[in-house]
């Protein structure tokens, strides 16, 4: 795993017992001009023999398998050379948070619930490779903001913000600009606004209406409902819909929740 990196090709091994699962990821990677598909294997005992004679960049892992469970291929990798561990990304159906951090603190570099957006999963895998491997880096930014502009859209699609609205893209902005600086959010004309009209060459007065086009259009859509409930703590009264500081705060903080770095 030495010597000078480039992006062209990351080396990639994945650990399933799912042989359907392995077989369509292993297509779908293959496909890609940047990723060298190192094998799939299907069992826990075999994963830490192939990570060491096949030194991949990165393991897709499942936790459940038999012989040797995720947890136990974790533990191996852990006591590998520093420079020899490669990137882990945990893939588990076991939907529990609890897991997950369990995972992170045996080493994994992060954690995909299954079933998941293989495009999503790519995203992710290159940008822990860019960190590891910051000569291969295409672009600037840090792995904190490409994980955070990730997670920030993935959680505007669930709320269900309308993509093709202006205020989609003025939101993501927004949540960057937050995530970076937190006091931001008690400064929205100032600090988030003002920033955010410069960089498109509009009006704060424009950035404020059509963020708050994206939050009613979200909250008046299908999804009303789970949202009145997820924003309760902001919503009083006949106040059926959040303020855009109210919206802003609680959607920062599920994204900081929702995001393992």
């Amino acid at each position: 795993m030495g010597g000078e990196r480039t992006e062209s090709k990351i080396k990639v091994l994945i650990v399933d017992d799912d042989s359907e699962l392995t077989d369509a990821l292993s297509e779908y990677l293959s496909e890609l001009g940047f990723i060298e598909l190192s094998g799939a294997v299907h069992d826990g005992k075999s994963a830490g023999t192939s990570i060491r004679s096949l030194c991949p960049d990165i393991v897709l892992l499942d936790l459940v398998m038999p012989g040797l469970d995720g947890f136990g291929v974790l533990e191996e990798v852990g006591g590998m050379p520093e420079g020899k561990k490669p990137i882990v990304i945990v893939m588990s159906a076991m939907g529990s948070e609890r897991i997950a951090r369990i995972a992170v603190d045996l080493g994994a570099d992060y954690f995909v619930y299954k079933p998941f957006d293989p495009g999503s999963l790519v995203r992710v895998m290159r940008c822990l490779y860019r960190q590891r491997h910051p000569e291969a880096r295409a672009a600037g930014g840090s792995l904190a903001k490409d994980f955070y502009l990730h997670r920030i859209k993935t959680e505007l699609d669930k709320i269900g913000v309308p993509p093709h609205l202006t205020g989609y893209k003025y939101l993501i902005t927004a949540a960057r600009i937050i995530l970076d600086n937190p006091a931001a959010l008690n400064s929205l004309h100032e600090k988030v606004y003002l920033r955010i009209s410069s960089e498109f060459k509009t009006s704060p007065s424009c950035v404020e209406r059509n963020i708050r086009n994206a939050v009613e259009s979200a909250f008046n859509g299908d999804n009303s409902r789970a949202l009145r409930i997820l924003f309760a703590s902001c919503l009083s009264g006949n106040k059926d819909k959040p303020s855009n500081s109210a919206f802003l705060n609680v959607f920062i903080n599920m994204v900081r929740a929702r995001t393992y770095v």
